[in-house]
């Protein structure tokens, strides 16, 4: 009977190539993920660990970065609030992406969905607009203690 090959293995992942783990995107870096990514949750954690990360399940103060999405940003999750309330980055999948494609943890100003450097988080797009925000932020507090309901259309509000 003749034996078969099997068949040829695939790239073998960063982690089991010849780098070093301080060669790796991610190396001595915790992350954390939450929410929908673009492949299931098992795929995602495995990129992330062969590329040098350590994956955790909850934020801590040993969390650096928060992988999540721009719903879970908008709505924010309990683990989205406890990043923003250590300061961890809320970033994009995009920022992984990148960060292997070039071979090295880019800068994350560019993939920041939360901008925790705010008093109380608020969208990254926020930031471009903080003093209108800071401002309807005002004129919210004041209404929900006068009791008032507010309704917020595109530039506009107004107040019943």
């Amino acid at each position: 009977m003749k034996r078969t090959e099997p068949p040829a293995a695939s790239t073998p992942s960063p982690s089991k190539r010849n780098k070093t783990s301080n060669d790796l995107p991610f190396s001595g870096m915790s992350i954390c993920v939450s929410g929908q990514m673009s492949c299931n949750r098992t795929g995602f954690h495995k990129r992330l660990t062969d590329y040098g990360a350590q994956v955790v399940t909850g934020i801590s103060n040993k969390t650096s970065h928060l992988i999540t999405t721009h719903v879970e940003a908008n709505n924010p999750t309990g683990k989205v609030l406890a990043a923003m309330n250590k300061n961890v980055s809320c970033v994009s999948e995009a920022w992984v992406n990148d960060s292997i494609t070039s071979g090295m943890a880019l800068d994350v100003s560019e993939y920041l969905l939360i901008d925790t450097n705010l008093q109380g988080g608020s969208s990254a797009s926020e930031t471009k607009n903080s003093d209108i925000n800071n401002n309807t932020r005002s004129i919210v507090a004041n209404a929900r203690n006068a009791g008032t309901v507010i309704k917020v259309r595109a530039n506009q509000l107004s107040t019943n």
